[in-house]
């Protein structure tokens, strides 16, 4: 599962625009008892090219990633950008 919600697009001119996208996603893969959970922030850029709006740049920064063996329920990692440095 892989969606994006919440948009949040700024105008820079008649042919340019910025937006957020919130990310939230989950992969189960049965055959290797593993699990991945977590969420994103997109950072896009837009360009109108021809009357129709097309995406110039896309990328995203990672917010939180947890992986779990699903058959125990054990938690394999975690990690988070609001984790304390070492």
């Amino acid at each position: 599962m892989h969606t994006g919600h919440h948009p949040e697009i700024t105008f820079k001119g008649e042919t340019e625009a910025e937006g957020t996208w919130y990310l939230e996603d989950r992969v189960f893969v049965p055959g290797f008892d593993f699990e991945i959970h977590g969420t994103a922030l997109y950072r896009d850029e837009y360009v109108k090219l021809g009357g129709a709006w097309r995406i110039s740049h896309t990328g995203y920064e990672r917010i939180f990633e947890r992986k779990l063996k699903p058959s125990t329920g054990e938690q394999r990692s975690f990690e988070s950008r609001f984790a304390p440095e070492a």
